[in-house]
């Protein structure tokens, strides 16, 4: 039996880039292929949604920090973000770490 669920209904999303490693991307790919499903995003979102609710630590995290610093700036966040409209780019012209997609 596998260790996700399939889809549920539409939930509201948000797109995220981020750049794996690809021996992962290659599991992850097989992962939606073993359940059945036709994209990454129900495997990233079945994974994430595991971790957040068996790590007790972050639980308790969660618990002494009920409004984060993140979520008070997500406002601001979005609004400047959808100004730049950029990517990271490190030595080499190779995006890096996670960004979170804009629309024009």
């Amino acid at each position: 039996m596998p260790l996700l669920r399939p889809p549920d209904p539409k939930v509201p999303t948000r797109k995220f880039y981020v750049r794996i490693e690809e021996p992962l991307a290659i599991t992850l790919d097989r992962y939606a292929e073993f359940l059945g499903t036709t994209g990454i995003d129900h495997v990233v979102n079945q994974a994430l949604e595991f971790v957040f609710r068996k790590d007790t630590d972050f639980k308790e995290w969660l618990a002494q920090h009920p409004e984060s610093a993140l979520r008070k700036n997500l406002g601001q966040r979005k609004k400047s973000r959808s100004s730049l409209n950029t990517t990271t780019v490190a030595a080499g012209g190779a995006a890096t770490g996670v960004e979170e997609a804009t629309r024009p």
